[in-house]
């Protein structure tokens, strides 16, 4: 992975990426196998972990939602821990 280039991954990429029936499903498909080819580093952040994960398990049910959490957490997306002043530098960002 090229340390210099990351992309932040939404809740919504996840969901798109790894439920079927979801209406972003082949884009997120195309869009996900350009960004390995380009060799960029990924990362997310607890709360869209955690979102994708809720979601992914209303749309697709309970062994969907583990396999992809389990599949995150065993791969080389970097989750980054959200506290009180990471959340602020966002918001001053936004």
């Amino acid at each position: 992975m090229d340390a210099n280039k990351k992309l932040f991954v939404d809740a919504d990429a996840f969901v798109a990426l790894n439920y079927l029936d979801d209406s972003s499903h082949n884009k997120a498909v195309v869009l996900s196998q350009e960004v390995k080819d380009l060799n960029i580093s990924l990362i997310t952040s607890d709360p869209a972990f955690g979102e994708a994960v809720t979601v992914i398990s209303q749309r697709g049910g309970l062994d969907l939602a583990v396999a992809f959490a389990e599949d995150i957490l065993g791969g080389e997306i970097e989750i980054i821990e959200v506290d009180a002043s990471l959340r602020r530098k966002g918001l001053d960002i936004f």
